[in-house]
């Protein structure tokens, strides 16, 4: 018993924690409730069928085997219908099982498994992982356990010194020791560790910091080239875990997904892309410029439901570079340092670890409203463009001259609208995409849906060698692979773009989700996508990469931030909140989940019917062979076999033999209790285990007589009548 309830101590809680762990995977939320019996019934069962032997072994899978089947027959099968997480349950507490073995018999490998426990356990706290409180109790038990087995094992001490007999008598006080942690509700909210966190991210950031100090080829002042790989890598080192990166900061809510882009490139020659626009001319005060007038154009009175001035403030953290990051439509107020512009680029002169602001304008981008501006597509006239400049100060402050604004456009078609041909499967899919679109704006829509509809993957693989130009990458991509990150989106889409004769630009930066007006961009958040010239508004950022598209802007009548219809999902309104035949198909599935025939006892008669089947065809089969291994024992085995029984029989009365007790001084004591002539096999017993005594070899009579005597005193051979037994009774 001591034995079985030191394996059980053990192995428990790894099975619990090793269920607990795949919760969340595999067991559907009904029937969390029946986790626990499962998994502790299935773990009693392997540690007991360890420990019997094989008789106790075949009737405990027996029994198992029979209610087992009760079920499946008063069920008629449907219990197990789709209740795969029982089998995982069996499979993980099986696998617990094992390794709890393998560790009780050897120190170092519990030692081990302690470790790891408490590691896990550690980790949980840390990122803040919401499990239930029975995962933390079985990750803290194990390793409590293992202490007290440690101290037994290397404690010097007088009388018993078997280290499993102590380690389960002291089990109620580790039992006692953990009832706190059960019976105290657990706080709502995990411990946010936030000093460990803020230390580990300063360390992290620091290190970038340094990094790409001492090897700025690794940052985004590294080069003018942006590759593909088999990873998502942008920009900076972003490999391995993702740190803080930016700070970020404005005065009012932004859209949901808030793009700060850092970096533009012009030129692709199948397999990278260049940045040749090295000019100054101020693409940014033009793009809001014309942005502005064409909803003033449009609708100068109510400007306000088109855009909004946002300020925002930006913090370097783990990034070393020249580059500011900076939302479209920015009107740059930069006062503690000296900026440049290089191709729509802001390049800092001077320090890189300055903070810096960024008033910009934020576009309802996809209101119905703004989205006629930008079907129209209309040409600004010299009349549009004054009213505008008139009406903003902070465009006043900028020098404008038609003669900039000309050479702007110029520079515009001259380097972002570079031809690219397609190949004719590539012009087929086009023209099947594009077919009924008007206007500029329409097209670049039907482009960025049919991207959309591609997947994306972060291991895309390498271009293949036979890619040498921007044709071929755009027929490999869009006919065979069909997959990507976000520079193969954006790439596709710049160049299609192109091939409608609409300028369209490469775009890198960083990309997150938050509507908050504080908070922190890292590393892992780098992104790229493509911006297009619409004519007559200027520049429009878009998002083909599959999963990353969202509404931007707000609703005109209360200001608030739009929500994405495709990630709007309808309300559930619970199981019968539907019609009456709605409820009625519920009630009709809901009827089909339940275990038919489980009315009142019904289903208990059954499984024990089956059950007590068993068990009398077990006994019957086993006396049986019982006697059959009998009948065909030699003299001495037989003589063997009935002293045991008889020795079982007194241990049932209370006759046992002590520590350390001889036959014959077991003999001695219990005959003041028992009749000698009952006790006079014990002799017998004495003399055939401790000596030579061979029956086969004795006189014949004398064999004869003796096993009679005990036959005539030991178990019935069928029904198990006890002459012993009956004898005491009637002294007593």
């Amino acid at each position: 018993m001591t034995a079985f309830l030191y394996d059980l101590i053990f192995i428990l809680p790894i099975s619990l924690a090793g269920v607990l762990f795949g919760r969340s995977y595999f067991v559907p939320e009904d029937k969390a409730p029946y986790l626990y019996a499962v998994s502790i019934a299935v773990t009693v069962f392997c540690v007991l069928l360890y420990h019997l032997k094989t008789r106790g072994r075949i009737l405990l899978t027996g029994i198992t085997a029979a209610i087992a089947a009760g079920v499946l027959v008063v069920t008629k099968g449907e219990l197990l219908a789709g209740q795969t997480w029982i089998l995982w349950t069996i499979l993980i507490c099986i696998a617990a099982f094992v390794i709890g073995k393998v560790a009780n018999k050897d120190i170092r490998i519990k030692a081990v498994l302690a470790l790891l426990m408490m590691a896990y356990l550690v980790i949980l706290m840390v990122t803040k992982t919401g499990q239930n409180k029975a995962l933390a109790i079985s990750l803290i038990f194990y390793p409590l356990i293992f202490v007290l087995c440690l101290i037994q094992t290397y404690w010097n001490k007088e009388g018993d010194r078997e280290v499993k007999n102590h380690t389960v008598y002291l089990l109620p006080f580790i039992v006692i020791a953990c009832l706190p942690a059960v019976m105290i509700k657990a706080p709502d909210k995990p411990y946010d560790w936030k000093f460990v966190k803020n230390l580990s991210k300063n360390i992290r950031t620091g290190y970038e910091v340094v990094i790409q100090t001492l090897f700025p080829e690794n940052g985004w002042d590294g080069g003018d080239t942006m590759g593909f790989s088999d990873r998502a890598v942008i920009g900076g080192r972003v490999t391995g875990d993702a740190y803080p990166v930016l700070s970020v900061s404005s005065d009012v809510a932004n859209d949901y997904r808030l793009y700060l882009s850092g970096k533009s490139f012009d030129t692709f020659d199948g397999r990278k892309w260049e940045k040749t626009d090295q000019s100054e001319i101020d693409y940014r005060s033009y793009d809001l410029l014309e942005t502005l007038a064409a909803i003033d154009r449009f609708d100068e009175e109510h400007e306000s439901d088109y855009v909004k001035n946002v300020l925002v403030t930006v913090s370097y953290e783990g990034i070393r570079t020249s580059h500011l990051f900076v939302p479209a439509k920015t009107v740059p107020e930069i006062a503690s340092f000296q900026f440049e512009q290089k191709g729509a680029d802001l390049i800092r002169k001077g320090s890189k670890k300055s903070d810096y602001m960024i008033r910009y304008y934020r576009i309802n981008r996809d209101d119905p409203s703004f989205e006629e501006i930008l079907k129209k597509g209309e040409s600004l006239t010299k009349e549009d463009i004054d009213r505008t400049i008139s009406l903003h100060s902070d465009i006043r402050k900028y020098s404008y001259s038609d003669e900039g604004y000309a050479a702007y456009r110029d520079r515009i078609r001259q380097v972002y609208a570079q031809p690219v041909e397609l190949t004719g499967r590539c012009e087929s899919l086009m023209d099947e995409t594009l077919a009924g679109a008007e206007s500029d704006f329409e097209k670049l829509e039907r482009i960025e849906k049919l991207l959309s509809s591609f997947d994306y993957t972060r291991t895309p693989g390498d271009i293949p060698d036979n890619i040498q130009d921007d044709t071929d990458f755009l027929d490999y991509f869009l006919c065979e692979k069909k997959a990507g990150f976000c520079t193969h989106y954006a790439t596709a889409f710049v160049l299609l773009a192109r091939s409608q004769n609409i300028p369209a630009r490469y775009v890198q930066g960083y990309s997150t989700l938050t509507t908050s007006i504080q908070f922190e961009i890292t590393s892992d958040r780098t992104h790229a996508w493509p911006e297009a010239y619409i004519e007559g508004v200027g520049w429009i950022g878009f998002e083909p990469t599959p999963g990353y598209r969202q509404r931007a802007g707000w609703d005109k009548a209360t200001g608030s931030v739009s929500a994405d219809p495709d990630s709007v999902h309808s309300t559930y309104e619970g199981k019968h909140g539907g019609t009456d035949k709605d409820i009625e198909d519920t009630f009709e599935e809901d009827k089909g989940n339940r275990l038919p025939g489980f009315a009142g006892l019904k289903w208990i008669g059954t499984i024990a019917l089956i059950v007590a089947i068993f068990l009398i065809l077990f006994f019957i089969s086993d006396r049986f062979v019982q006697i059959y291994r009998y009948d065909h024992m030699n003299d001495r085995d037989k003589i063997l076999s009935l002293c045991r029984k008889n020795m079982r029989v007194l241990k049932r009365m209370g006759y046992g033999i002590g520590m350390g007790e001889t036959l014959s001084e077991f003999s001695v004591r219990i005959r003041t209790d028992i009749s000698g002539d009952l006790l006079e096999f014990v002799g017998l017993y004495e003399k055939m285990l401790y000596s030579l005594y061979d029956p086969a070899k004795s006189d014949v009579s004398q064999t004869e007589q003796e096993n009679k005597a005990l036959e005539r005193t030991a178990i019935s051979r069928f029904f198990g009548h006890i002459p012993v037994l009956n004898k005491i009774i009637k002294k007593n």
